[in-house]
């Protein structure tokens, strides 16, 4: 009876500390912080180069490059259509006749390559320029993202549904990423005029 309540008294005693070392670790447990939750936003980019002031004087100005190439073009063309004029008034078998037409080939071939070159550059051109404002515009997004605490920017297209063919739908359907977003999440016309005032305050 006596060996008993002794280890009835052990056991609540062995119970007792269990649970004062389980309430002091429980303590001294490191406090887990909640998952802060990433915050998303969408920006229209293709929106944003359309109305970006930028492309639209790049669009300009490329125009008036090949405006420039196409008429320094029809001049050297229309040299080789006088000479051609020429050409056919002259006796085939003459030495006139092989110098002209001799000198029409080489002002053909010349014309040729030299437009080629001409349009090439002017690609050239332009693609590095498109690029360099897609790095402005990507900077941008980054700074108004920031500015709004947001952690993550997807692209919002606009792209119409409607379409002549299935084969069509179903492309537009596999070109869409963003299915759907709350307006309010949009920072495309933050990000448009972001890079509008900067372009304002270039110097000229």
């Amino acid at each position: 009876m006596k060996s008993s309540r002794t280890l009835w008294i052990l056991a609540v005693l062995l119970l007792a500390v269990v649970a004062i070392f389980s309430r002091s670790s429980a303590q001294d447990a490191p406090v887990v912080a909640a998952a802060k939750p990433t915050r998303v936003a969408v920006c229209d980019v293709a929106a944003v180069f359309n109305k970006y002031q930028r492309a639209k004087d790049l669009n300009e100005e490329f125009a008036q490059k090949r405006k420039v190439i196409a008429a320094e073009d029809k001049k050297r063309i229309d040299v080789i259509k006088q000479l051609e004029e020429m050409i056919k008034g002259l006796e085939p078998d003459s030495k006139i006749y092989d110098q002209k037409l001799a000198q029409m080939q080489e002002l053909a071939l010349k014309q040729s390559v030299w437009r080629k070159m001409q349009e090439q550059t002017a690609m050239r051109w332009h693609r590095r320029l498109t690029e360099e404002m897609y790095r402005k515009i990507l900077a941008a997004i980054e700074t108004v993202a920031k500015k709004q605490a947001y952690d993550l920017v997807i692209h919002r297209e606009d792209i119409p549904i409607a379409s002549q063919t299935t084969t069509e739908l179903l492309n537009k359907i596999a070109q869409r990423k963003c299915l759907y977003h709350n307006p309010a999440i949009d920072i495309t016309d933050a990000v448009l005029n972001w890079v509008n005032s900067q372009y304002a305050k270039r110097p000229k």
